[in-house]
């Protein structure tokens, strides 16, 4: 990206700080780009240059001017560009990295009190009255040749100062250029590498549920129905030996049918956890009903769940990831506030269902939880994100805890819709 000296000199800054030389000095200032083509001014106009403007006389010495600045090479000296009547200006070439970008020129002045020979002689060529240049000359200071060239110099100070401005603002706008690309690329890079995790987790998590499935209907085809079969195997041959074996037999067999049985239980039990055969054969609902109920029995505090017009037949993914969202959050309620009352609510309106489960235990610093890496907030996540839903978290000590998922019901569900109200 290379420094464009277009629109170079048209800044505010420009127009200030020229106009307050041009007053200090009694001259007009311009400004010219590396092509000779004014850019900037005229700045204060003076009386004299508005008189030859009112004229549209134009004694060619600003554009000599620019001419021998423009032509310059190594060396910089202040430039002044003068009629024989007297009447000048002084220019400066405005140089970056060894390159002229521009000029400017301040004017007209009378180097000398002028005659009223040489007033006439211009106010003829100017086709100006005499009278009127006089009056304006009379009032205008002369401005010898060493004045002259210091008001050049200064000038050209003051340019290279205003130029150096200009090029930081262009370098720190390139800079802010080149990090928002970075900073883009990075996003997009991001971006596509979170979409990519996201993909992967969604994925693990369909393969997780697949395996879940699988190794559930097992338990419960295989091994649950080879436990029962053991047990009664077992029953049959106590019942047959009865009064044959001494006590202690009996009594041992009694304890291997009792932990037979317990088993068994764990088996159904893990089976059931792994994946719920009421989600796939009662819907949603149920599954969180039946849910809420388990997990009552299961602690000192209630668990209310109420669910309101939800569809029966959700797609099976889709009401597998709002059961195990639901599902991790009442995990978490039991494990956290094992004594708070806890209420699950599912509802369905305008084509988006929402989930709310809610306790009123002693609450968490939800930044410090995410501080820490908890996976329990991020599988949740996660699994709305397929849904394109809002999972929202509120918590607070000792205010409790709020986890809401919000996601839009599919357009096509497997079945016809069956409205259905639960509550307990």
């Amino acid at each position: 990206m290379k420094l464009s000296t277009e629109g170079l000199f048209r800044s505010d800054l420009w127009q200030t700080v020229l106009e307050k030389y041009a007053v200090a000095t009694h001259m007009t200032v311009k400004v010219y780009d590396a092509g000779g083509q004014s850019v900037l001014g005229p700045l204060h106009s003076t009386p004299l240059f508005e008189l030859f403007k009112r004229q549209a006389y134009d004694p060619g010495i600003f554009a000599d001017c620019v001419r021998r600045c423009l032509a310059q090479r190594r060396d910089r000296p202040a430039v002044v560009a003068s009629q024989v009547r007297g009447l000048a200006v002084v220019g400066t070439s405005l140089v970056w990295e060894g390159n002229i970008v521009g000029v400017a020129v301040g004017g007209y002045v009378f180097r000398d009190f002028s005659q009223v020979s040489e007033i006439q002689t211009l106010a003829r060529k100017a086709g100006i009255a005499f009278d009127a240049l006089w009056s304006v000359a009379r009032r205008q200071q002369p401005v010898p040749q060493s004045r002259l060239i210091v008001h050049g110099e200064l000038l050209q100070v003051l340019g290279d100062a205003l130029l150096e401005r200009e090029v930081l603002i262009w370098e720190l706008k390139r800079s802010n250029d080149e990090l928002t690309r970075l900073s883009d690329d990075v996003s997009h890079d991001l971006q596509a590498t979170k979409e990519e995790l996201r993909a992967l987790a969604a994925s693990l998590m369909k393969a997780h549920e697949g395996a879940d499935r699988r190794i559930a209907r097992e338990l419960h085809d295989d091994f649950s129905q080879r436990l029962s079969f053991l047990e009664m195997t077992i029953e049959q041959h106590q019942q047959q030996r009865i009064g044959k074996d001494p006590p202690e037999v009996d009594k041992m067999f009694a304890i291997l049918t009792r932990h037979i049985s317990e088993l068994s239980a764990d088996v159904r039990d893990l089976s059931h956890r792994m994946h719920p055969s009421i989600l796939e054969d009662l819907g949603l609902a149920a599954a969180l009903r039946s849910l809420a109920e388990e997990s009552e029995l299961a602690r000192s505090a209630p668990v209310h769940f109420t669910g309101d017009a939800i569809p029966h037949s959700l797609p099976l993914p889709y009401a597998n990831a709002v059961y195990r969202i639901a599902q991790e959050a009442l995990s978490n309620a039991m494990k956290h506030a094992p004594e708070a009352p806890v209420d699950i609510t599912l509802t369905a309106e305008a084509g988006v269902l929402r989930l709310s489960v809610r306790d009123m235990g002693p609450g968490f610093d939800l930044a410090a939880a995410r501080g820490k890496g908890g996976l329990g907030i991020v599988s949740m996540q996660e699994r709305a994100h397929p849904l394109g839903g809002d999972l929202q978290i509120h918590s607070h000590p000792g205010q409790g805890t709020t986890i809401t998922l919000q996601a839009s019901l599919p357009k096509e569900p497997r079945e016809n819709e069956s409205p259905a109200h639960h509550s307990r």
